[in-house]
């Protein structure tokens, strides 16, 4: 009855609604103990292996960071994930570069052994959306769901302050 996401590059349907929730800047991450991990640029990143995760244009692809607006090659894409849980197993294990949402990488980056680069130029922000269906009603028990994520991303909106 409702899902939870960026909104998808093709755009939705008409049966779909989306309603923003919440915004997380994007990090770039590596393990711990990269050859990179003491980078503070893009340019420090022309040669490093990327992971592209999720769909392209999705908050996963390091297309976003613009690369050749800066003059830069565009990322090396060396694997793709279909997700963030995956790139969570295949990251710690390898030499490569990977652009995930701020907070997703607060909840599971550190513990699993990640880093994220302090770059200097500005990440791209992704927008978190509820998704519903427009063609039905929601049930009482999808209602009350609905209704703590809304106000979770309030109280998340009014601590990030």
């Amino acid at each position: 009855d409702l899902a939870l996401g960026p909104l998808p590059a093709t755009g939705l349907g008409r049966d779909l609604e989306a309603r923003a929730l919440a915004d997380s800047r994007e990090v770039i991450v590596v393990r711990t103990g990269h050859p990179l991990a003491k980078s503070r640029q893009l340019a420090d990143l022309v040669d490093a292996n990327w992971v592209l995760t999720g769909p392209t244009k999705g908050p996963g692809d390091p297309a976003h960071l613009q690369m050749d607006k800066l003059g830069l090659p565009p990322p090396r894409i060396t694997l793709e994930c279909e997700s963030f849980s995956t790139l969570l197993a295949v990251l710690p294990q390898m030499d490569a570069v990977a652009l995930m949402p701020r907070r997703f990488f607060e909840s599971h980056g550190p513990r699993i052994g990640l880093a994220v680069l302090p770059i200097a130029e500005p990440l791209p922000l992704t927008t978190i959306h509820l998704f519903l269906r427009t063609d039905s009603p929601l049930t009482v028990p999808t209602q009350r769901l609905l209704d703590a994520f809304v106000s979770e991303a309030q109280a998340l909106r009014r601590t990030r302050k």
